[in-house]
């Protein structure tokens, strides 16, 4: 099994996400739930390969992470439905914020794409305080 973080692994030829949620906050869970979900799947196949070339599935899967941490963080109960919508929106908000089409940093470094970033390391700064 290939690992580009510990939130995203290779299995066959497909890139998954994959998040230990604890079963006090997953409703109908007697026991910690791993949270697996195929990358492939949630950004569709065109934006997937292109996220692929461009190297940016460790930024994605880095972004589902954190903003799940905040979400568990803030939420009492969760179902599995729930948590499903909320990454697949969660996604859909990340590719029209980051404009993952033209995610280039060599070329457009300082673009929107950087503000994003950084609001979202000010965000877990925050939180850890």
């Amino acid at each position: 099994m290939n690992k580009i973080n510990s939130y995203c692994y290779l299995r066959g030829n497909i890139w998954y996400f994959r998040k230990k949620i604890p079963q006090s906050k997953l409703r109908y869970k007697k026991k910690n739930y791993i949270y697996k979900i195929s990358l492939k799947k949630l950004l569709g196949s065109k934006t997937y390969f292109k996220a692929i070339l461009q190297g940016s599935l460790f930024t994605i899967t880095n972004y589902i992470n954190n903003y799940l941490e905040i979400l568990l963080f803030e939420t009492e109960v969760l179902t599995l439905e729930e948590l499903n919508k909320f990454t697949s929106d969660l996604l859909k908000r990340y590719e029209s914020e980051a404009l993952m089409s033209e995610n280039n940093y060599t070329q457009e470094l300082g673009t929107r794409k950087k503000k994003i970033e950084d609001m979202r390391f000010l965000i877990l700064h925050i939180m850890m305080i």
